[in-house]
């Protein structure tokens, strides 16, 4: 199984000298050209080696997805853009003082072994059969750390949606006749400046029409968002992903909610630009039913006085005691060190699914209604849990809200995102040398 690949720029050492003169070495008998400049983002500059690193990586992800590749200028054009909006965002992550430890790091990594059946020790050797550098590697994973840290801070946590929102949207998706439908959408996006003149506004949307006009006649559109789009998606081929319509800007909702599986729309005017979209399909959200779990525990922490053996031994002591007819509440509330279920004589209430950690659900899960648990370890302590009954729970509604709730977030936080890192840019000095061939010099 593929690695997954991240998108990280690397800082480079030196850069005053570095911005004013391009970083180059040149083999004394060969004159070959090893290393340049390709962009100067504020203090920092991007090297060509840097950009065909990540050229590479954006081509095997898009080979594994199966989206036929765009031509290598403008494939490598799309990277370099993707790498600058990351350096800027480091470069505030940096101002800010946001760090990333090694131990962060060193779990990231060991997750991601973890996801792809293998150990941490064998993740160098299983890169390096890939042609990635582990260094490299981790060094990206700790700029993906960092840029999630600076996006929660910039984005997230001034993001609020309101009760009422969600109460409207769920009465738009009913009106629509759609409330429980997704959709699977992909997009191209052509940008317009805010400050455009209406000649430059006009030739983005000679563009959108020509781009247009190219799909109809059959062009792959996931090759060419990869190659043309503007979006913060264009090397994932444009895709969305499924979406509920509040998801959708208003302007892109009105259009997809009445499209054909397979269709791709004329461009779509709004304040980003011109979108054109394409949807794959569409699929009904189906009502959902969980088994609930009532439940109740006795939960004992071992500390400077209690071993883990004494904890252990204590609960299994309680279990024969109750077991003798030894009131359940009772004991709970003498003995538990859960403060917040002690009082109620150990009752944790309905439980849902994923509700409790995954070791206490799973115990709990073997436990036939009335049945009491060998005492067993979590990271809270050690427990001994009884069930006392089970229950199916229509919460189709209350997930609805959820998702509506999801919806509106995610579709505010796009919404915000972008106008941040636009705004980042607009007040950054960003000059990019790169002509056709990849090569690059300091020209106007």
């Amino acid at each position: 199984m593929s690695i997954k690949q991240r998108w990280g720029a690397a800082l480079v050492a030196a850069v005053l000298f570095a911005a004013a003169v391009p970083a180059m070495a040149a083999d004394a008998d060969q004159g070959v050209l090893l290393d340049r400049v390709v962009a100067i983002v504020n203090e920092d500059v991007i090297l060509l080696s840097e950009l065909e690193q990540q050229t590479n990586l954006a081509r095997q992800r898009l080979r594994s997805q199966g989206t036929p590749v765009p031509p290598a200028d403008d494939l490598r054009h799309q990277v370099l853009q993707q790498m600058i909006v990351t350096q800027l965002q480091l470069q505030l992550a940096e101002r800010q003082g946001i760090r990333v430890s090694d131990e962060v790091v060193t779990q990231a990594l060991s997750h991601i072994a973890q996801q792809n059946n293998f150990t941490l020790s064998e993740m160098p050797a299983r890169l390096a059969a890939q042609g990635i550098n582990y260094n490299q590697f981790r060094q990206d994973i700790r700029h993906e750390l960092i840029l999630r840290r600076v996006h929660k801070q910039a984005v997230e946590d001034r993001v609020f949606v309101s009760p009422a929102e969600v109460d409207q949207f769920l009465v738009a998706q009913a009106q629509q006749g759609r409330g429980n439908t997704q959709y699977h959408v992909y997009q191209i996006l052509l940008k317009v400046p805010p400050d455009a003149t209406p000649a430059e506004a006009d030739k983005v949307h000679q563009k959108a029409m020509a781009v247009y006009q190219k799909l109809k006649s059959g062009a792959d559109f996931q090759a060419t968002a990869a190659a043309v789009s503007d979006g913060r998606n264009a090397l994932q081929g444009g895709n969305l992903g499924w979406l509920r319509g509040g998801e959708l800007s208003p302007s892109l909702a009105n259009t997809v909610l009445t499209m054909d599986d397979g269709a791709i729309s004329e461009p779509i005017k709004d304040d980003d630009g011109y979108h054109i979209v394409k949807l794959a399909g569409e699929r009904a959200e189906h009502q959902v039913i969980v088994t609930q779990t009532h439940a109740r525990h006795i939960l004992i922490q071992p500390n400077l006085l209690v071993s883990n053996s004494e904890a252990e031994q204590r609960l299994e002591q309680l279990r024969q005691k109750i077991k003798n007819g030894a009131s359940f509440a009772k004991l709970a509330k003498e003995y538990s060190d859960d403060p917040n279920s002690a009082a109620k004589g150990g009752d944790l209430g309905w439980l849902d699914p994923g509700m409790v950690v995954p070791g206490f659900q799973q115990v709990m899960d073997n436990l036939q209604p009335k049945e009491i648990s060998h005492p067993f370890h979590t990271q809270f302590g050690w427990h001994i849990v009884q069930v006392l009954d089970r229950r199916k729970q229509n919460q189709t509604e209350e997930t609805r809200r959820h998702q509506a709730f999801m919806a509106i977030r995610e579709r505010k936080m796009r919404e915000q995102t972008d106008h941040w890192l636009r705004q980042m840019r607009d007040e950054s000095y960003v000059k990019v040398q790169l002509d056709d061939n990849g090569g690059a010099g300091f020209g106007s």
